[in-house]
């Protein structure tokens, strides 16, 4: 009996340490099972904000402060995944499951590594081909959460299908120990029901607190997306694309509200095509703005310009300041262009009297800009096809002072130049000489209520200018390419005056012809010294 006894208790403590090392053995593996589907579930939660943080720079990356912080946070996504991927692999290196789980690290390497790429070749492109990139991306992005949700669903099924074979080890064991430990094997067995049950409730929070996690983060994708829609097509400034032969690609709608022309007609359109030629009949604004693109073109810097434009909608051009900068890079080149029109100031109706001084380096883009700037407050006194006679008559002067003046280009050298088609090519090679380099060309200027006096100074030796103010147009020699411009300007201004020396111009306009007389400079003594004539 004793040894029955002895038996007994040597049996129940037998049992009873078993059964202890048992329960201790199925208590880590729950909390493995448990640490593997957390591993798996924040591995999917983490790939999920890598994609909406490639997504994000994509969509917002041509802001180079939102680029550079998202790149960083991107890069952390990127390997906060591997390292998790990495520590569930060998958490189940001894489970079948670690092969597709070293599979699934090997797309996640692979599909990290074209997020990158396309990144990188994005941002030298200016983020073009956005949408077609993300929807590709997207796809591969479902199918690798895809491949991760079931190997969460077998990490699951496997702990489930170990935590029944556990349970149904204990019903074995209180079959077999009944009579002798059927109170401890009662008191284990609602242990372990109790622990099954907290790990079961403990998995499904994890698993609804990460659906929510990434619910929350397609709802940002999505405003994301909505308020970079509204700002490209809710501007008032026009936003277009040109390709690397200058042909418009896309265009938003202010196309519409200044042109009066759907932005889809204008796809496949010349931008040069766009550009008014002038009323000078030689389309020189043209010249001197096709002249600064190709500048643009070859050097790859940004450049801005004031230029007129047309449309077979309207009768008037309409004046526009451009902005234009690459975006792109070797075969995928790409312009963005920003046109804002060029408005008339509300203070011209308060304009009493406005006198200026400008100093203009040797570019002919400068008399274009300048000669916008001096005439834009005279819409308070003429219309403005008398305003753009005055504009085309100040810039012809101010590149005869930059040209034949500070240049020295003679007539004759200027004929060849452009009957051999290197005539901006001979204006860059001047400008660079050591003899003319420091030369500048001087504008004065003062508009009141009853006139506009402009006076121009070059730093050149002067010239002759008895000949050019007596000659009749029909009697300049290429007139079709060049000397009309002092022919010009008497044909728009009331008076043209020069200094004995030749190298200083006055040019007057009177804006109420009663107020017409003598005038040497007068009013100008801010611009000392006044013009001897």
């Amino acid at each position: 009996m004793l040894s029955g006894i002895g038996i007994a208790v040597l049996s129940v403590l037998a049992i009873g340490i078993i059964g202890i090392f048992l329960l201790s053995n199925a208590n880590d593996h729950y909390r493995a099972h448990i640490e593997a589907i957390d591993l798996a579930r924040q591995a999917q939660l983490e790939l999920d904000k890598q994609y909406y943080t490639w997504k994000k720079i994509m969509l917002e990356g041509n802001d180079f402060s939102v680029y550079k912080s998202q790149y960083h946070e991107f890069s952390y996504h990127m390997v906060h995944v591997s390292d998790l991927l990495f520590n569930l692999k060998l958490m189940l290196l001894e489970k079948t499951i670690g092969k597709d789980i070293s599979e699934l690290r090997t797309l996640h390497f692979s599909l990290s590594k074209e997020y990158t790429h396309v990144l990188l070749n994005l941002e030298k492109a200016g983020f073009q081909e956005k949408k077609k990139s993300i929807n590709i991306f997207r796809e591969k992005e479902t199918m690798l959460l895809a491949k991760m949700n079931r190997i969460v669903e077998r990490i699951r099924d496997e702990s489930s299908r170990d935590i029944g074979d556990l349970i149904e080890f204990y019903l074995r064991l209180i079959a077999v120990s009944i009579a002798l430990l059927t109170f401890s094997v009662i008191v284990m067995g609602f242990f372990i029901g109790k622990v099954v049950i907290r790990s079961q409730e403990y998995l499904e929070k994890k698993i609804a607190r990460r659906t929510r996690d990434i619910q929350h983060a397609n709802q940002m994708l999505a405003q994301s997306e909505k308020r970079y829609r509204r700002i490209i097509e809710g501007t008032g400034d026009i936003i277009f694309t040109l390709n690397s032969d200058l042909i418009i690609s896309a265009a938003n709608p202010a196309i519409k509200r200044f042109f009066r022309i759907k932005p889809e007609n204008l796809i496949g359109v010349k931008f040069a095509e766009l550009i008014y030629e002038g009323s000078d009949g030689r389309g020189m604004s043209k010249k001197i703005i096709l002249d600064k693109i190709n500048d643009f073109i070859r050097d790859k810097t940004p450049v801005n310009f004031i230029a007129d434009f047309k449309s077979p909608a309207i009768l008037e051009p309409k004046t526009l300041y451009i902005q234009l900068e690459h975006i792109g890079d070797g075969d995928a080149i790409e312009i963005l262009g920003k046109g804002t029109p060029v408005m008339d100031t509300h203070l011209t109706r308060f304009l009493v009297y406005e006198r200026l001084c400008l100093f203009s380096e040797n570019y002919l883009g400068d008399a274009e800009e300048i000669s916008f700037r001096l005439t834009n407050q005279l819409t308070k006194y003429l219309d403005n096809n008398e305003i753009t006679l005055i504009r085309i008559g100040l810039r012809e002067m101010i590149i005869n002072a930059i040209e034949h003046g500070n240049l020295e280009i003679t007539y004759e050298e200027k004929t060849r130049a452009l009957e051999e088609n290197n005539y901006f090519e001979l204006l860059s090679k001047r400008r660079t000489d050591a003899r003319y380099i420091k030369r500048k060309v001087r504008i004065d200027s003062i508009i009141s209520a009853d006139r506009a006096v402009f006076r121009i100074t070059d730093d050149g030796n002067g010239f002759d200018t008895s000949t050019y103010l007596n000659m009749k147009e029909l009697e300049a020699p290429h007139i079709d390419s060049h000397g009309r411009g002092i022919l010009m300007a008497r044909q728009v201004f009331d008076e043209i005056r020069y200094n004995s020396k030749g190298n200083q111009v006055l040019l007057i306009r009177y804006l109420k012809k009663s107020a017409v007389q003598e005038i040497s400079g007068k009013g100008l003594s801010h611009c000392q010294p006044v013009l001897p004539i």
